[in-house]
C-alpha cells in the first residue's frame, strides 16, 4: 500500500561532494612571480590561431589589389582567373551586398570629412594595395593564382603621397569631397598665449619628423567567415584586438543583427595597434560566405598584403617653438601638426594626432601652449594606432626641444628638465588633462644613479679630448592610458570610455571560471587574471580558468590597447570579485545563523 501523498513539496537538499581541498598553496597570488599560463600551449604548439581554423567545406581568399595609388578603374575581366583549376568565383564591389563602407569612428572636431571607404574599390583606387576584387578557390595557392590573373583596367591618375604637399595649392586632390585635401583641423590655444611668450629671452624652434612606420606584427592578419542562411547568423574567427567592436561593426556593414554575430579571436600573434582596428577584408569575407549560400570561407594574410593593406604608424610633421627666459624655465610651447591620414580614415585616424595634441607638454609645467593639427588625405596605406597611438610622438618632440634649450644655455639636459618638472600634484595641464600624482625628478634622479651619469659626463669630456663622440640621451614622459577613445565609445552607443566588463563564476566544486571583455594578445591574462582571483578570493590560481576572445561569451568589453586591459579590465575583475566576496558572505552568514560581519 502507497503512502499518502504529502502535502505540498519539499526540495531535496543537493547531495553535492564536498569541494576538493587545495591542491596546490595559496602562493601565486598578485605581487609573486610565476610561470604563465598560457606558455605551456603556445611553446607545444598546441595553441590555435586563425590560420589552425579549419571548418568543413572550407574555400579559400586572395585580393586583386591595385598596384596604383591614385587610379580611375575602367573595367574588371575576370574569365581568365575563373578558367584556372580551384578557382570558383571572382566578386567584385558591385557583385557583394554592404550595409556600408568600412566604419570610420573618430570625429575629434565634429565636422571632420569622413569620405565612404567600400570594403571593394569602385570607381576609383586611392593607394597601393587597395582591394578591387577577390577570387575564391579551393586552396589558398588556388585563390592566390586567380587573383594574380584578374584583369583590371587602370586609367592612372596623378598623386600625392607627402602630407605637407598634399596641401600645397593645386595638389591632386584624394577625394573630391575633400578640398585640400583636408580632413580637418584641431586647434587648441590657452588664453593670453601670444602675450605670454611674446618676452621670452631664448626662443629655440625645430621640424621634427616623426616617420611612417609599419607595426609587422609575427603572425598577419586572418579571417575565417561563415554566414548561416537558416538563422541570418554569422561567426566570424578573426585576428583582432577588438572582438567586440568588430562584432558591433560587422553587423552596420553586413547588415545583420548584432545579436547573430559571433566574433572569436583566438590566439593573436602579436597586434602593436595594428589589430585595433575593422578592416575590408573581414567584411568581405562575411559577404562572400552570404553569396555562397553559407560556405564558410578562410583569408590569411601574405607579408607583402601585410606591408602594404595593414594600418601604419606615425607620419607627422611637428613645427614647434618653444619659449623660454635665460635660465631655462620654459614659458610656452607653441606646436604645428601635419598629420597623414593615408588614403581613408582608419577606426581611430584623427584621434591620433589629437593624442599627441593632448600629450604635447609632457611632464613639463607648461601653462601656455597653442597647437594646430592639421589631418591630412594622401595616395598612401592609412594610418591610426600604432604603439603609442600618438603620444610617442609627442615625447619625440618635447624632449628634443627640451635638449636644444639646453644647448642653447650651456645647461646640462638633466638639470633643464628638473627646473621644468610638474611638482604640485594634483596638476591641471595647459591642454586639459588632470595628472593626480607624479615625482618625476625623484624618478630621473634615481635613473641617472643607476647608469652612473656624472661619470658618463666625465667620459664624454675625455673621449671629446681625444677625437672621439660619445653621445648621451635622455627622455622624460609621462603618457595618458588606460582609456578608451571616447569617440568610438560614443560612436557604438556604449557610453563614456574608460570602462571594462567581467564575470567571475563560482561552480559547485570551488573551482573559478573568469570571463573577461578584454581580449589579449601576449600580455598574459589569463596568468594575472588568475592572480588576482586568488589573491582575492583564497582560490589556488591553478583552479581559476579564464575566458576571453568570444563574444558568445564574454559580456561586452573595449578591447585590449593603449596599456589599458590590466589597469582597466583587471580592476573589473577585481571589483567583480569583490562583489561575488560580499554575496559569498551574505550566504554563507544565512547558512551559518551568523552575523555577516563576525565571518573572516
Amino acid at each position: 500500500m502507497s503512502e499518502p501523498a504529502q502535502e505540498g513539496f519539499q526540495a531535496m537538499e543537493p547531495q553535492l561532494p564536498e569541494p576538493e581541498q587545495p591542491t596546490t598553496p595559496l602562493t601565486r597570488g598578485v605581487g609573486t612571480a610565476t610561470l604563465r599560463k598560457e606558455d605551456a600551449a603556445l611553446i607545444t604548439g598546441q595553441a590555435r590561431y586563425v590560420d589552425d581554423i579549419a571548418l568543413p567545406g572550407m574555400l579559400h581568399l586572395a585580393f586583386a589589389r591595385s598596384p596604383f595609388a591614385h587610379a580611375e578603374i575602367r573595367g574588371v575581366e575576370k574569365s581568365r582567373a575563373l578558367e584556372l583549376p580551384g578557382v570558383v568565383a571572382v566578386f567584385t564591389g558591385e557583385e557583394l551586398e554592404f550595409s556600408a563602407g568600412v566604419p570610420c569612428a573618430s570625429n575629434p572636431t565634429g565636422d571632420a570629412r569622413q569620405p565612404e571607404r567600400p570594403p571593394l574599390a569602385r570607381g576609383k583606387v586611392r593607394m597601393v594595395g587597395e582591394p578591387v576584387a577577390v577570387v575564391v578557390a579551393e586552396s589558398r595557392y588556388a585563390a592566390a593564382d586567380g587573383a594574380e590573373a584578374v584583369e583590371v583596367e587602370y586609367e592612372p591618375l596623378p598623386a600625392v603621397v607627402d602630407a605637407e604637399r598634399a596641401l600645397d595649392e593645386g595638389s591632386p586632390l584624394v577625394h573630391d569631397d575633400a578640398p585640400g585635401n583636408l580632413c580637418c583641423s584641431i586647434t587648441h590655444t590657452t588664453e593670453g598665449f601670444d602675450e605670454a611668450v611674446a618676452g621670452a629671452e631664448v626662443v629655440v624652434e625645430q621640424r621634427i619628423v616623426n616617420q611612417r612606420l609599419t607595426p609587422v606584427a609575427i603572425e598577419t592578419r586572418g579571417v575565417v567567415a561563415q554566414f548561416t542562411p537558416s538563422t541570418g547568423e554569422v561567426t566570424l574567427y578573426s585576428s583582432t584586438q577588438v572582438p567586440h567592436f568588430l562584432k558591433t561593426f560587422v553587423s552596420v556593414v553586413n547588415g545583420t543583427s548584432e545579436a547573430k554575430v559571433r566574433v572569436i579571436a583566438p590566439e593573436v600573434g602579436g597586434g602593436f595597434g595594428s589589430k585595433l582596428n575593422t578592416y575590408a577584408e573581414e567584411y568581405v569575407a562575411v559577404a562572400v560566405s552570404k553569396a555562397l549560400g553559407g560556405t564558410p570561407v578562410k583569408w590569411i594574410e601574405g607579408r607583402s598584403e601585410n606591408m602594404l593593406a595593414t594600418t601604419h604608424g606615425r607620419d607627422h610633421v611637428h613645427y614647434a617653438k618653444l619659449y623660454a627666459d635665460a635660465e631655462g624655465t620654459i614659458v610656452g610651447l607653441d606646436l604645428r601638426i601635419v598629420a597623414n591620414m593615408g588614403a581613408y580614415l582608419q577606426l581611430l585616424s584623427p584621434s591620433i594626432p589629437h593624442l599627441t595634441l593632448f600629450m604635447a607638454p609632457g611632464a613639463y609645467d607648461i601653462s601656455n601652449f597653442s597647437c594646430t593639427v592639421d589631418c591630412v588625405f594622401t595616395n598612401t596605406t592609412p594610418t591610426d594606432a600604432y604603439r603609442g597611438a600618438g603620444r610617442p610622438e609627442a615625447t619625440h618632440t618635447i624632449e628634443r626641444l627640451v635638449d636644444l634649450l639646453a644647448r642653447r644655455l650651456g645647461l646640462d639636459p638633466a638639470e633643464v628638465r628638473r627646473r621644468n618638472f610638474i611638482g604640485e600634484f594634483p596638476y591641471s595641464t595647459a591642454t586639459g588633462l588632470s595628472y593626480d600624482s607624479g615625482d618625476y625628478a625623484g624618478t630621473l634622479d634615481r635613473a641617472l644613479e643607476l647608469v652612473g651619469y656624472d661619470e658618463l659626463r666625465r667620459e664624454q669630456a675625455q673621449a671629446k679630448a681625444e677625437g672621439r663622440h660619445l653621445g648621451i640621451g635622455l627622455s622624460t614622459y609621462v603618457e595618458v592610458c588606460g582609456l578608451a577613445p571616447s569617440s568610438v565609445t560614443k560612436a557604438i552607443g556604449i557610453g563614456a570610455p574608460g570602462w571594462e566588463s567581467s564575470t567571475v563564476r563560482f561552480h559547485p566544486t570551488g573551482k573559478v571560471t573568469v570571463i573577461t571583455g578584454t581580449s589579449p594578445h601576449g600580455q598574459g591574462h589569463a596568468t594575472s587574471w588568475s592572480q588576482i582571483i586568488e589573491s582575492e578570493l583564497g582560490v589556488p590560481f591553478d583552479d581559476v580558468e579564464v575566458i576571453h576572445g568570444d563574444t558568445a561569451f564574454a559580456p561586452y568589453g573595449l578591447g585590449t590597447y593603449g596599456s589599458r586591459s590590466l589597469a582597466v579590465g583587471g580592476t573589473a575583475v577585481y571589483e567583480s570579485a569583490r562583489k561575488v566576496r560580499v554575496e559569498a558572505r551574505t550566504i554563507a552568514a544565512h547558512r551559518l545563523e551568523a552575523a555577516s560581519d563576525a565571518l573572516e
